[in-house]
């Protein structure tokens, strides 16, 4: 093997090095590269969570909705509840929470 061949050999590989690292640091660093990509996939899991518990707030108030519509003793006792409606004919008792009571001190 001549001299030549030996050098350029060894030269040839850290140039090849070299270039794997400048590559693999620009895919890694760029905009777009792989730390964007994890980014990304963490706010995609996150609004992917988000839109799961809107979807089953939806069907909660979809479901809410249709027994307003169609259920009457549900309406009533949502309203009685809720807002505080009473018949003509009832009579609403209203009572306050007990006072705390101190004890008295004896002094002596």
């Amino acid at each position: 093997m001549s001299l030549s061949n030996r050098t350029t050999t060894p030269l040839f590989a850290w140039a090849l090095l070299a270039l794997a690292v400048v590559g693999a640091t620009h895919t890694i660093f760029r905009d777009g590269g792989l730390l964007t990509w994890l980014e990304l996939r963490r706010d995609l899991t996150r609004l992917e969570e988000e839109n799961r518990v809107l979807r089953e707030e939806n069907e909660r108030m979809r479901t809410e909705s249709h027994r307003l519509t169609h259920d009457p003793r549900h309406l009533e006792r949502v309203v009685r509840e809720d807002l505080g409606y009473v018949r003509p004919d009832e009579i609403v008792f209203r009572f306050d929470a007990p006072a705390t009571t101190q004890t008295p001190r004896v002094k002596r």
